[in-house]
């Protein structure tokens, strides 16, 4: 009886610890997950004002051009 409640505890603990090490295992995730996210918008957004800048630029260049 005794080896059995042992063989409980240690299979109780065991399932606690790969528990907690899932939970943790997903927030690193989520953390990864949201940094990514946050430097795709980013460079998404940085890259939307250069396109945005490059076209405004090119059209006061053509609009020069066409007035000489």
């Amino acid at each position: 009886m005794e080896e059995s409640d042992t063989i409980i505890s240690n299979t109780v603990a065991g399932v606690h610890e790969v528990t907690a090490q899932t939970v943790s295992g997903k927030q690193n995730i989520d953390s990864a997950t949201m940094k990514g996210s946050v430097i795709i918008i980013s460079n998404t957004v940085a890259g939307v004002y250069e396109l945005t800048a490059q076209t405004v630029k090119g059209k006061q260049d053509i609009e020069s051009e066409t007035i000489k």
